[in-house]
C-alpha cells in the first residue's frame, strides 16, 4: 500500500486532522492552542509528521484538505 507523508494535528494523544501542508497544520495548531487558553482544562495541541496510507488520511480529514504527495 502506498505511503504518504502528512502532518497530523493532535489533541493530546488523539489525532484530529491530517494535512498535506506543514505550514497549514502548524497554523491550525496555533489557532487551537490560542482557543484552549480559555478552557477550564486546557489540553495542548501539537503537530506530528508521519507516514500514513491514503485510507487513513481520508478517514482523518474527511476529504477536506488536498491529498498529500506520495513518498
Amino acid at each position: 500500500m502506498n505511503q504518504y507523508i502528512v502532518y497530523i494535528l493532535m489533541d493530546g494523544g488523539t489525532p484530529i486532522e491530517a494535512y498535506a501542508d506543514e505550514e497549514l497544520a502548524h497554523h491550525d495548531c496555533w489557532l487551537c492552542n490560542e482557543a484552549e487558553k480559555f478552557s477550564a482544562t486546557p489540553m495542548p495541541f501539537w503537530v506530528q509528521r508521519m507516514p500514513i496510507n491514503m485510507d487513513t488520511y481520508m478517514e482523518l480529514n474527511e476529504g477536506r484538505t488536498p491529498a498529500p504527495a506520495e513518498i
